[in-house]
């Protein structure tokens, strides 16, 4: 089984598309209160949960052999949205779900990054720095 994290934006969205249109069988974490209707479509399993809520990630994880995430706060960023930053999804959020596949004997992780990032790099701003947190979290 795979689980797709942040299959309800435009990256993640082709993803899960993609996944759909092979026939492929996957699952995807979604907020609470966010519209699943798109990916319920697809043939989604959808999994409700948060990745700043460590708590909520066991039961997504349940017979996962892969994750893939491109979750991000961006889009809520720029949205208006005042309950998240880059820091708590990007960096904290992304490392509580690498803990959580770990704990749960996920196989491969695959984390969508920032091409080029380096240490120097991340220096240079907020997403930078939170991206490498979670990549050196996951190399750890």
């Amino acid at each position: 089984m795979i689980l797709l994290c942040g299959a309800t934006g435009d990256l993640g969205g082709r993803i899960a598309a993609q996944f759909a249109s092979h026939h492929e069988p996957f699952r995807v974490l979604v907020r609470p209160r966010t519209d699943a209707d798109r990916l319920v479509a697809l043939g989604a399993e959808v999994v409700r949960g948060d990745l700043t809520d460590p708590s909520s990630l066991p039961a997504a994880l349940a017979g996962v052999d892969v994750v893939i995430t491109t979750a991000n706060a961006i889009g809520r960023l720029l949205a208006g949205a005042h309950d998240v930053s880059i820091d708590t999804v990007d960096g904290r959020g992304n490392q509580n779900l690498i803990d959580a596949a770990d704990a749960a004997g996920v196989r491969r992780f695959v984390l969508v990054s920032m091409a080029g990032l380096d240490d120097e790099l991340a220096r240079l701003a907020p997403l930078g720095a939170a991206k490498r947190a979670a990549e050196l979290h996951l190399l750890a």
